[in-house]
Formats: C-alpha cells, sequence, structure tokens
C-alpha cells in the first residue's frame, strides 16, 4: 500500500545521497517508485527525485550503495520546471510525478511542478480526444484517472521496462491507494485550468469537461498530425535524456537492464484501465461505446440479453433513403422484450445532404460529416429537453460505427398526419400547429432544427405531444427561416389541393406565431431564396396561395 516514508528511512536516505551535496543547496528531495508505491522487495533501491543548486550536469543518475541503496535522479532546479511545463526532456523528470511519490524536502517546490505537468497531461488528454471524436468531445466525461491512465499508457509504449512498475503500482491490490494519490494532483490541475476557463471541472464527480471550441484544442488531420509529431518528438527526446542521465559504469547498466528484463518477465500486461483508459468516459444520460467491435453483440449484453438465447428481428423505418432500422430484441423464455431505433450515421444514404447543400448553400448550415452529426443528433437531444420539448432518449452510442440506440416513440409522423389531411381523410392539424409552437420555443431558445421535413418529428399516441425525432443538422444559432421554408414547402409538394394546402400552412404558421412575435422569419420564408429549392415540385397554384398567406 502507499506510504509515507518513515522518520528512520528518510535518515537512511539522506546520508546515502548526502555524498553527492558537496555544499550544494537541496532545492527538493522525494522518494517514488516499488517503496512508496508498496510494491517493493528485499532487494527493492529507493529510488529518489534530489533538486540541487547549482547543478552543472542539470540531469544524471547516481546509484548510490549505503545504509539504504538509492538510485539518485539528480536535477537542477530549471530541468524539472522545463520538463514539467514544456516537456524539454521528453518527460524524462516530470513522468516520475504522475504517479504516488514521498516528499522528504521541498514539498511546495515539487507539488507546483507536479500540478504544472498535470495540468499539460489534461490539456493533452482533451486535444487527443478531439483529435479521435471531433465535436463529439464536447459531449464527454472526461474522469480524471482517465488523464493518468491514458498518459501511463503513452509512456509505457515509448518505454516498456515501466509496464511492470505500472503493473504493480495500479494492480488490484494497490490501485485504490496509489490511484488516490496521483488524482490530488489532477485535481488541483482541473481547477487551475477552470480558473483560467480552459475547461469545466465537476469536483464532486471529478469529471473534466471541454470548453467548447477553446482555443489550443485542435482536431482534424492537421491535429491528428501535431500529436503524432509531438508523440515522437517526446519519445525520441526520452530517450536520449535516458542515455545522457545514465553516464554509468557498464557494470551498473548490466545489472540495471538484467533487473528491468526479470521483471517485465515477471509482470504479465498492463492492467485493463492503463490498456483501455477511455472505456471510463460517461456521456449524460446514455452509455458510450469507445471500442466496440461488435455493437450488436455489445447493445444484446448491455441490455442484459443472453447472446445464444436473444431473437433478433430488424425492419426499415421511413424513407427509401432513411438511416435508421427498428430492432427488437426478445427472450423467448422469460418473455423479456426490447425495442429501440438504430441509427448509423456513417451510412451512404446519408449523403442526401450533399446534394441538398448545393441546393441551399447559402440558407442552411448542412454537414455530412458522419462525426459531426452524431453530435448534433446527441446534444440537440439532450438540450432540447432542457427547453421543454420532447425528443427520443438516446440509451447508448456506439462512436466507432458512428450509430446511436434510440428509444422507440410510437405514433404518426408528421408526413403521415400531412398526407391523411391533404388526401381529405381526416380534418386533424392539431398536430401540424403542435409543431408550430414546438418549433417556436426551439427557436426562442437559440436552436434551429437544421432538417424540417415532417417525416422528422412524430406525434404520439401515447402522450400526444410532439418528439423531435431527426436532429443531425441542428445547432444552435443556425437559420429560423430555413426551417420553416423547407416545413412549408415539404409539406405542400405533390398536391393540388390548394385550399387544403393553405390550411395546413396556416396552422403551422398560426401554431409558430403564438409561441414568438418574429414575424419576419415567416415573412421570408416565402421569398424566392427559400422556395427556390422545392419550387420544382410545387403546383403553381399552391405556390401561389402560400406565398399568399405567408404574406399576411
Amino acid at each position: 500500500m502507499l506510504r509515507n516514508l518513515s522518520t528512520l528511512e528518510i535518515e537512511a536516505v539522506s546520508k546515502t545521497v548526502d555524498r553527492l551535496l558537496k555544499k550544494r543547496e537541496v532545492v527538493a528531495m522525494c522518494a517514488y517508485g516499488s517503496q512508496v508505491a508498496g510494491y517493493a522487495t528485499k532487494d527493492s533501491d529507493y529510488d529518489v527525485i534530489l533538486v540541487l543548486r547549482p547543478f552543472v550536469q542539470r540531469i544524471k543518475y547516481y546509484y548510490l550503495k549505503g545504509e539504504v541503496d538509492c538510485s539518485a535522479l539528480v536535477v537542477d532546479p530549471k530541468t524539472i520546471e522545463n520538463d514539467c511545463n514544456k516537456s524539454t526532456f521528453g518527460e524524462f523528470v516530470a513522468g516520475r510525478l504522475l504517479n504516488s511519490y514521498s516528499p522528504i524536502q521541498g514539498k511546495d517546490f515539487l507539488k507546483e511542478n507536479e500540478v504544472a505537468f498535470k495540468k499539460r497531461v489534461i490539456i493533452e488528454g482533451l486535444s487527443d480526444a478531439i483529435v479521435d471524436y471531433m465535436q463529439f468531445a464536447c459531449e464527454i466525461n472526461f474522469p480524471l484517472s482517465y488523464f493518468l491512465f491514458e498518459k501511463l499508457k503513452k509512456r509505457a509504449a515509448i518505454y516498456p521496462p515501466v509496464i511492470y512498475s505500472y503493473s504493480r503500482t495500479y494492480g488490484d491490490g494497490l490501485v485504490a491507494t496509489n490511484l488516490a494519490a496521483s488524482l490530488d494532483g489532477f485535481r488541483a490541475a482541473a481547477l487551475e485550468l477552470q480558473e483560467e476557463q480552459a475547461v469545466w471541472f465537476d469536483g464532486k464527480l471529478d469529471v473534466v469537461r471541454i470548453v467548447p471550441w477553446k482555443k489550443g484544442f485542435h482536431g482534424g488531420v492537421s491535429g491528428r498530425i501535431g500529436a503524432a509529431a509531438s508523440y515522437t518528438s517526446k519519445s525520441l527526446r526520452q530517450y536520449a535524456i535516458h542515455g545522457y542521465a545514465g553516464r554509468v559504469s557498464p557494470s551498473v547498466v548490466r545489472r540495471e537492464v538484467i533487473s528491468k528484463i526479470s521483471r517485465s518477465r515477471d509482470s504479465s500486461k498492463l492492467p485493463e484501465r492503463i490498456r483501455n483508459p477511455r472505456n471510463d468516459w460517461t456521456i449524460p444520460g446514455s452509455k458510450l461505446f469507445v471500442s466496440s467491435k461488435d455493437w450488436l453483440r455489445d447493445l444484446i449484453r448491455y441490455m442484459g440479453f443472453e447472446e445464444q438465447s436473444c431473437d433478433i428481428s430488424k425492419s426499415s423505418l421511413g424513407e427509401i433513403y432513411t438511416t435508421a432500422d427498428f430492432y427488437t430484441l426478445r427472450d423467448p423464455a422469460t418473455k423479456k422484450e426490447f425495442s429501440a431505433v438504430v441509427k448509423r450515421f456513417n451510412d451512404i444514404r446519408g449523403m442526401k445532404w450533399g446534394v441538398l447543400n448545393l441546393w441551399s448553400l447559402k440558407n442552411a448550415d448542412f454537414t455530412v460529416n458522419p462525426a459531426e452529426r452524431l453530435y448534433r443528433e446527441f446534444r440537440a437531444s439532450r438540450e432540447l429537453r432542457e427547453f421543454g420539448l420532447a425528443t427520443p432518449g438516446i440509451i447508448a452510442v456506439f462512436f466507432p460505427q458512428k450509430l446511436t440506440v434510440t428509444k422507440f416513440i410510437r405514433g404518426s409522423d408528421l408526413s403521415k398526419v400531412e398526407a391523411s389531411y391533404l388526401d381529405g381523410k381526416t380534418d386533424e392539424l392539431s398536430p401540424i400547429f403542435a409543431f408550430g409552437q414546438d418549433l417556436a420555443v426551439m427557436h426562442n431558445n437559440g436552436y434551429c432544427m437544421g432538417d424540417t421535413k415532417p417525416s422528422n418529428a412524430i406525434y404520439s399516441d401515447e402522450d400526444s405531444r410532439i418528439y423531435f425525432v431527426d436532429l443531425e443538422q441542428s445547432h444552435a444559432e443556425g437559420n429560423k427561416t430555413w426551417d420553416l421554408a423547407e416545413f412549408i414547402y415539404y409539406s405542400v409538394r405533390f398536391t393540388l389541393r390548394q385550399e387544403r394546402a393553405r390550411k395546413l400552412i396556416s396552422a403551422f404558421v398560426q401554431g409558430y406565431l403564438e409561441k414568438t412575435e418574429d414575424t419576419k422569419a415567416v415573412e421570408e420564408a416565402g421569398s424566392l431564396r427559400y422556395r427556390a429549392p422545392f419550387q420544382a415540385f410545387i403546383a403553381p397554384n399552391v405556390m401561389t396561395a402560400v406565398r399568399q398567406d405567408l404574406k399576411k
């Protein structure tokens, strides 16, 4: 278990390293490694960092025999400061402050540099997430442990001999105490970053969230190249510094190499949380899968079904180009059943937006990027509920497949409601009026749906509410007029029933204006700019009637 050195041990370590002082000032000293983390054997040295002023060599290893044997890494103050703040030495020194250590002298100096290093580790971890997850990273809760384990994973890849110490330090018997000791520094680092408005930090849950679009975070190809270059640079510097700092006799080198090889053979592999640190990520109200290779199998397990006995049925939903399917899982023995909508954002059918984007480039901010569409849908699904609007709950997100599993809403999508009305089968327009009201509420809160096709809203039979079910083009600060225009013109295409078309649109507009006083957006919806993409599909008499109604 984690421990601070006893008074007798401190005295013994101090005596052993005393020969190195030579009247120089001891700025700081600490013990780290097996003796502190709790996995030392009777033959284990005391690993020590000794900060001396002055120290012209800047950084050097010493293997010392004495009352207790010590492996002392001696550095000058600037070396450890630069490595913690700038990775000047490939984190060769700073990396030792990632894990538990026991201060002997200069506790404040050590803590200050530990926190500076861990601030940089947090920013690095968030930047990596944005490179891989783009905007969706802004929805993720990053536990403090992720930053530690992600960094240890990288360090183990650069320098495999550390696998032994990491596997022992964070193995089953020692992980709790050693993790708690390391997280103290990460907690202080996160608080400082929050004060600098670089991140959001929840001190109760120990989770960090990204401040959207904060400078310093980079995604895309350039971000990936930059991250790879930084990783390679640190690797090379760390190996170079290891050689430079270890300027000792061949016999000592031989002893250390044999020791590391022996320990590596004894250890099996890194603990699961270091191998896959991203598995600890969470998202609000849903389950996030970051490394799933078989999403359906993982969903079956997550929902509590036995894979061997689970019956699976699948059917298509909506229009021919929809990217969503209806799935049902059943256990014949227990009669347990689960139904959900599975939407694939990687599906090529989503390229429908590539065409519409060419038609309406100036009207709406469409995107065909799968990760961005998934992010928009997830964020809108969560945030619209905060405005009092209804969206189906997203049960799970499988990010490798760019796929969501969403609660199935029983009801009629508005395209079917409209078809029944336009065909004269019903005079019911209350769902259309309600949609207008809810769209106004969305707009009043600074949000736009982006794709207001009638089929993207469902009128629920169970609670008589409108559910927004396709939100992959939604975003804050969008074009309200485009939302209105798309719904209006999509609703009356391919019909010759002028009067019914006019009354349908009138119900929608009345509902909208009941919740907002923004008549300008309604009037603009009738302009050529917004009707042009749809004009070829709407009968001239219907278009004229709709335009006249919008002018009122």
